[in-house]
């Protein structure tokens, strides 16, 4: 099998998604090269709209350094990546955005954030302690509860 035709799935999709036009997504805090690139092509190639959310200055720098033009994009300061998670799920809940992007943090980040706003119950430091990844803290926090 080619690699041509391999992706050609892809190539599908990826029309057809055009075709819809593009739609905004919220980033959540892409300090990365992977998560900001992301970004930033899928907005070249109209898929998407992106809404960079986090530290602004950190984003600006980055995308100099990774020669990525993010003039034309709008960006939401956020000061950390929980921050900057609770921000992007702000964002969807008041319509502002239709799609959230997870950047560069653990997923429970999103996952946690997007539920204690649902709920109203968690905060920022429920939020912080849960998406801990080592065993021992996750065994900590079981404990407190």
């Amino acid at each position: 099998m080619t690699m041509t035709r391999r992706h050609e799935k892809y190539r599908r999709l990826i029309a057809r998604c055009k075709e819809t036009g593009a739609v905004p997504c919220a980033v959540a805090h892409p300090c990365d090269e992977s998560s900001l690139r992301g970004a930033v092509v899928a907005g070249e190639m109209g898929l998407l709209r992106p809404v960079l959310v986090g530290p602004v200055a950190r984003i600006t720098e980055l995308a100099a350094q990774c020669g990525l033009d993010i003039s034309s994009l709008e960006r939401v300061d956020a000061a950390h990546s929980v921050e900057s998670a609770e921000t992007a799920v702000r964002l969807a809940r008041e319509g502002k955005v239709e799609l959230l992007m997870k950047g560069s943090f653990g997923s429970l980040n999103l996952t946690v954030s997007r539920k204690a706003r649902k709920r109203g119950r968690a905060s920022s430091s429920t939020v912080r302690r849960r998406s801990s990844s080592t065993p021992s803290a996750a065994g900590a926090v079981r404990r407190r509860r």
